[in-house]
This record gives structure tokens, C-alpha cells and sequence, in this order.
């Protein structure tokens, strides 16, 4: 009788939806980590010394490593929300498997 409940679709639905409200938890857990993204150009715009660090890499650096201090209260509400969907999402599975064995169990 499991196996007649993991192939009902609605059970499915109901799992898949779980599975992405937690994977959308762990993605809302990243937020508080620094990101840093390498890239690399070329070239020589300009013979001012005043222009040579105007575009430096250690703006980009530091922007990157205190946007998590920043959006501090953001990634917080971001997490809670995340935490509260995938609790729905597991409810909702929870119920859609009480109540296709219920009606297998009836049929």
C-alpha cells in the first residue's frame, strides 16, 4: 500500500513541493554568508595615477564581504519566512499522504 501511495500524483505534488521549500531554506541560509565573485578584465584607460584605483578591486572586495552585515535583518526575515513555507510545505505533505491512505485504505 506505500508504494500505491509514493505513484499517487497528488502525493507526489505534495513531496516535490516539501523537497523545494527545504532546498529554499537552504538557499535563504547562504544569504549570510559573504559572496565573492572572481572576474578578471583588461586594460589601460588612462595615464592618471589619481583614475588608476578608481576602479580597484578592493571596493569590489570589501562590497562583497559587508553586504551580509548590512542586510542583516533582511536575511533573518528571509530565513524565517523560508523556515515557515517549508513547515507548511511539510504539513501539506503530511496531509496529502493521511488522506490518500485513507482512501486506499477505503477503496
Amino acid at each position: 500500500s506505500s508504494q500505491l501511495l509514493k505513484n499517487r500524483p497528488d502525493v507526489q505534488a505534495a513531496e516535490y513541493a516539501f523537497i523545494a521549500a527545504f532546498e529554499n531554506t537552504n538557499v535563504a541560509k547562504t544569504y549570510f554568508y559573504p559572496s565573492l565573485t572572481l572576474t578578471a578584465n583588461g586594460g589601460f584607460a588612462s595615464f592618471k595615477i589619481q583614475e588608476l584605483f578608481s576602479q580597484s578591486i578592493f571596493y569590489n572586495i570589501i562590497g562583497g564581504l559587508t553586504q551580509p552585515i548590512f542586510n542583516k535583518g533582511q536575511n533573518k526575515a528571509r530565513l524565517r519566512t523560508a523556515k515557515a513555507d517549508q513547515q507548511i510545505a511539510f504539513y501539506q505533505f503530511q496531509d496529502a499522504v493521511l488522506k490518500s491512505g485513507m482512501e486506499v485504505s477505503n477503496a
